[in-house]
């Protein structure tokens, strides 16, 4: 089931005259002349600023016909770059910023890459409302993404990435975007645009984009994606031309749902992209890093080892319901080389256990590496979180969220502590040969793991 926080089924509609302004917008924009769809925005009754863009058919449709058909080379179809370098209010700006950007001559120049001259276009167009984009400004929503969050509703997150990655944007707008505002006052005046207009930018960039060519664009019906495996309509492209097709037949009236490119994303990553999570969501999963210390008298033949591998210092793996990946694993073995495995060790053989202590040594590191992400949540118990989640109508949006995101990473974590115990158990029995009773040490490690702590699929 898709949270509430995408897909709403109480719902109200904003303005009629909002919408029907929009409708319009759209329909113009129509290069094929013979939408079939209707446009109705919506928005949450509780939470108020979360909205979405939803379709329906207008008429019967029959499967791989053609609803709508955008020109993505056409002006004001799409919010891109190169919109922006055409937009005849501030067009000679972003062309400007390019040509800094391309000559790389001026180390003191602003230089925006295409998609952080979206961010800045797309502020400009909140903050200006231009008439010719007015009609989509207007039914544009925010996204409830935890960019956007207050520090105390961040706290419910202890070991998301997202505080840190607020500090480094605020960062980012102090000392590059506040800058083009300060070369460029006529049409930045530094007063009309704030920080969480940027989060604003940010999260409309990440969560409504579609790639082009290597490029980003922004396409005003993304809203109606979803990650609903049951949906009836596919984005296509053939050159500037992005087509929406039925992929069943639907009929007329219906509201029709775009099946997301990106499904094998887990809640951490929806919420942060989207503001949405899913119930059960199989991709759900934690990310843990290696980094190589340079103090190491070994660093430069391990570090030619990882980029023999594929592997980068400081690269972060996934941790799944499986547990450990084989490249993090295989990352840890190299890190745990000694001098005396460099005599025996090929590339290939990290792929093995290497050695005894290696192997030992290893499923150490993910043993630390998981109860120290675990140790960064300050939240409630884990029976308490489950209580939490069964009272979704006494809850806010975030609270849920939040809630879904920490059970199913605190899940994983455990889960992963206990494989990386029993590991140590069965390395120990397999080369020292010490007649471990296999059986009672596995049971003595199940038993640390407390009752309200108990480990089930994600």
């Amino acid at each position: 089931m898709i949270s509430r926080a995408c897909f709403i089924l109480s719902i109200f509609l904003i303005s009629a005259v909002a919408n029907d302004a929009f409708h319009k917008w759209m329909v113009e924009r129509d290069s094929s002349r013979s939408s079939k769809i209707e446009f109705v925005t919506t928005q949450s009754p509780k939470d108020g600023h979360i909205g979405n863009v939803h379709l329906r058919v207008a008429t019967n449709i029959k499967k791989n016909e053609i609803l709508y058909s955008f020109d993505i080379s056409r002006p004001t179809a799409v919010i891109s770059a190169q919109e922006a370098r055409r937009d005849p209010d501030v067009g000679h700006v972003f062309r400007a910023i390019q040509e800094k950007r391309e000559k790389k001559k001026d180390r003191k120049a602003v230089v925006l890459n295409d998609g952080e001259a979206i961010k800045l276009y797309s502020m400009w167009l909140r903050v200006n409302r231009p008439d010719r984009w007015a009609a989509y400004l207007d039914v544009l929503p925010e996204l409830d993404v935890p960019l956007m969050w207050s520090d105390e509703d961040l706290s419910q997150l202890k070991g998301n990435l997202t505080t840190d990655l607020k500090e480094a944007m605020d960062a980012d707008w102090n000392t590059r975007f506040r800058r083009v505002l300060q070369k460029y006052p006529e049409h930045f005046p530094a007063t009309s645009y704030t920080f969480r207009d940027f989060l604003w930018s940010t999260s409309l960039l990440g969560g409504r984009v579609w790639r082009h060519e290597g490029d980003n664009i922004i396409l005003p019906i993304i809203e109606s994606f979803s990650f609903d495996k049951k949906t009836s309509a596919k984005l296509q492209q053939k050159g500037d031309i992005v087509e929406l097709v039925a992929t069943r037949d639907i009929a007329g009236g219906e509201e029709i749902h775009l099946r997301h490119t990106d499904t094998n994303m887990g809640n951490r990553d929806l919420l942060d992209y989207y503001g949405i999570t899913i119930n059960d969501n199989e991709h759900d999963n934690v990310q843990l890093g290696v980094t190589l210390d340079k103090d190491d008298r070994l660093y430069g033949a391990k570090m030619d080892m990882f980029k023999r591998k594929g592997i980068k210092s400081g690269q972060m793996f996934t941790l799944t319901k499986e547990g450990a990946s084989n490249e993090l694993i295989a990352a840890l073995r190299i890190y745990h080389t000694t001098l005396y495995d460099f005599d025996t060790v090929t590339l290939a053989l990290v792929d093995k256990p290497i050695s005894h202590q290696n192997e030992l040594d290893v499923s150490r590191s993910i043993l630390e590496l998981c109860e120290r992400a675990l140790d960064a949540y300050e939240t409630p118990s884990s029976r308490e979180e489950e209580e939490l989640l069964k009272k979704r109508e006494a809850t806010t949006n975030r609270v849920w969220n939040a809630a879904r995101v920490r059970r199913s990473e605190k899940r994983i974590l455990k889960r992963t502590i206990l494989q990386a115990k029993e590991a140590m158990v069965n390395t120990n029995a397999k080369w020292d040969n010490r007649g471990v009773d296999i059986p009672t040490a596995l049971k003595s490690i199940k038993s640390e793991v407390k009752p309200n702590t108990k480990l089930t699929p994600v």
